[in-house]
Parts: C-alpha cells; sequence; structure tokens
C-alpha cells in the first residue's frame, strides 16, 4: 500500500447508511468534499475505498456474493 493511499484511509472516513431493502447498503464520506481542484481528485480513491471495504466483507462471509455499484449525481 502506497503512503498516499495510507494517508487517505486514515483522514478520509466513511458513513454508512442502510438503504429501503434488506441487501442494499449506501456509502458516503463522513465529511463533504472542499470546492477547490485539488478536493476532486480525492472522490475517485474514496469510491474505491468504498467498495474495496464492502468487498472484504462480503468475500468473509462468502465466496460468491459481490458488490454491484452504482454511482450517481445528484439532480
Amino acid at each position: 500500500m502506497s503512503s498516499i493511499e495510507i494517508y487517505f484511509i486514515r483522514t478520509h472516513s466513511i458513513a454508512w447508511h442502510p438503504e429501503a431493502c434488506n441487501f442494499c447498503i449506501e456509502g458516503v464520506p463522513a465529511q463533504p468534499y472542499g470546492f477547490t481542484p485539488s478536493h476532486f481528485n480525492t472522490v475517485e480513491a474514496n469510491m474505491k475505498l468504498r467498495r474495496d471495504q464492502v468487498q472484504n466483507i462480503l468475500s468473509e462471509q462468502s465466496d460468491c456474493e459481490y458488490i454491484l455499484n452504482i454511482a450517481c449525481f445528484p439532480g
């Protein structure tokens, strides 16, 4: 793991919320992103971190469950 990834994991926490049914969750950054262009560079890494966290939990429980990720922009 690179030092950038370690820094990112330590500084950006994730908030998890249950969705409408038993098998859906929502993961969002615990704090809003900033408004400068440098903050835009952290969005993709945060999304990857969220996917990895969920997939690790699913892999511990079963070898045939995979995350289906749907990214959307509020409209």
